[in-house]
């Protein structure tokens, strides 16, 4: 016979478990509250730096580094320079179909909200993040009616973003040793940030070596050490993130591309939603597929992300980006079609 089940300070195991998702629960509200806290700040009063932010919000700098993160990898295209932070998008506009009564059960107090209510408010809840495209997604996903907070960029240390802030709120020099994926080495840079901004899974840093260079772009997360200096620069006020990006469409810097590819309506929601994280709109045809134009970018990066949608699009122009994705797709099946450890040429 087996033995009952202990009591835990008066309560069962099952009512401890019940508590501490409650408590977690209760903790990623406050989580969601606070990101949402962030970009109306940012948005509505510019000037915030990372320690204001994280002094106001009473988290620490690490804490806040791991919010921003969020809040771009769900499209919010945060950007920051010796101004401060700011948002570049204010996301879209979205349809809602619900009935009425499902709109009084999300209105009404929630004291006032019986059972006969609940489940419309459920049903209410569960519309709203069906209705989010993915990159938004992420940041309120709703599962068995809890909000889901989930971080899709690749970590960068702390203290080095630290540093790299303090360069920027105080246009202070920085000393950094930073890799170099394509010659795979490392080396000293003295750097002067003229500002931050993340892209893909992973935070920029746009600087300049030294006065009179023009900017450079540094992945975040490949300074592996990096110190302020005793040594101020001059930055001129017309200097701003966005407009060094331009529209770009991704890190790399591209001209005037004025691409057209034709997406298959299979691929159409994932596509469409991608797309707009990168401020791009699908346009939807009659069939469910529709048309997505990249009017900027770089041939290289454009087909690359392209790649990931395999046969569900069709690239109609440029000639140059349809045979770059022609070449990719051909190197990939060389490659896959050679025996295992068959040196490729």
């Amino acid at each position: 016979m087996l033995p009952s089940m202990p009591k835990l300070r008066g309560r069962t195991r099952a009512q401890a478990g019940a508590a501490l998702k409650k408590r977690g629960t209760r903790a990623t509200h406050h989580r969601v509250a606070r990101l949402v806290g962030i970009l109306h700040l940012i948005r509505s009063e510019p000037g915030w730096h990372a320690g204001a932010l994280a002094s106001r919000f009473g988290v620490s700098r690490t804490r806040l580094f791991q919010d921003l993160s969020e809040l771009n990898a769900a499209g919010m295209r945060i950007v920051c320079d010796g101004r401060g932070y700011r948002s570049l998008t204010e996301g879209p506009s979205l349809p809602v179909p619900l009935t009425v009564t499902e709109v009084m059960a999300v209105l009404l107090p929630g004291e006032t909200v019986g059972n006969g209510l609940a489940a419309h408010a459920r049903a209410a809840r569960s519309k709203l993040a069906d209705l989010l495209p993915r990159p938004f997604r992420v940041l309120f996903g709703e599962r068995n009616g809890s909000v889901r907070v989930e971080a899709q960029a690749t970590p960068a240390n702390p203290a080095w973003m630290a540093v790299l802030q303090e360069g920027l709120a105080k246009r202070m020099r920085v000393q950094v040793r930073y890799f170099t994926a394509s010659k795979a080495t490392s080396r000293e840079r003295r750097l002067d940030p003229l500002g931050m901004f993340f892209r893909g899974s992973a935070w920029y840093l746009v600087a300049r070596e030294g006065d009179g260079a023009s900017p450079k772009t540094f992945r975040v997360d490949r300074i592996e050490e990096a110190s302020l200096l005793p040594e101020a620069f001059e930055l001129s006020e017309a200097f701003r993130v966005e407009d060094y990006l331009g529209d770009a469409f991704g890190v790399w810097r591209g001209g005037r591309l004025d691409a057209a590819v034709r997406v298959e309506p299979s691929k159409a929601r994932v596509v469409g939603d991608e797309a707009l994280a990168k401020g791009l709109e699908l346009k939807r045809s009659a069939d469910g597929g529709g048309v997505l134009e990249i009017p900027i970018g770089h041939v290289d990066e454009v087909a690359w992300w392209l790649m990931q949608f395999a046969d569900g699009i069709t690239v109609l122009r440029p000639p140059e980006l349809r045979d770059r994705v022609v070449a990719m797709a051909r190197r990939l099946l060389e490659v896959h079609e050679s025996p295992p450890g068959k040196p490729q040429h």
